[in-house]
């Protein structure tokens, strides 16, 4: 999904779900809606996005701004529709001129298994 349309579908989300807590400036960041174990839906906001929206926006250093992010982004607690916040992994994303559904390209090395 294009930047555009990725920004569409976020402010979708947050009209079309009042009961849903989100974070005031950080639409840009939201990346999907995840439902949990019992059936509550929340904002996933990628991690990288927001740290970086702290450090061109409030002029933040990256450490200040992951220590900032740490304490009172993550570290927050404010009912069962909290966010929550995801690392992206760092796979190449493609969108194929056709319109068909991306392709992922993996790393040609990955076995698949974790890091020993």
């Amino acid at each position: 999904m294009n930047p555009k349309n990725l920004q569409t579908y976020a402010n979708r989300v947050v009209e079309g779900m009042e009961s849903l807590v989100t974070m005031n400036g950080y639409n840009d960041c939201i990346i999907g809606v995840v439902t949990t174990f019992n059936g509550d839906q929340v904002i996933a906001y990628d991690i990288d996005k927001v740290i970086a929206r702290l450090q061109e926006r409030d002029g933040m250093s990256y450490t200040d701004a992951s220590e900032y992010f740490d304490y009172n982004m993550l570290g927050a607690w404010v009912g069962d529709h909290t966010p929550i916040f995801i690392s992206m992994l760092e796979e190449q994303h493609k969108e194929p001129a056709d319109g068909a559904p991306f392709e992922i390209e993996y790393d040609e090395e990955d076995d698949g298994q974790p890091p020993a």
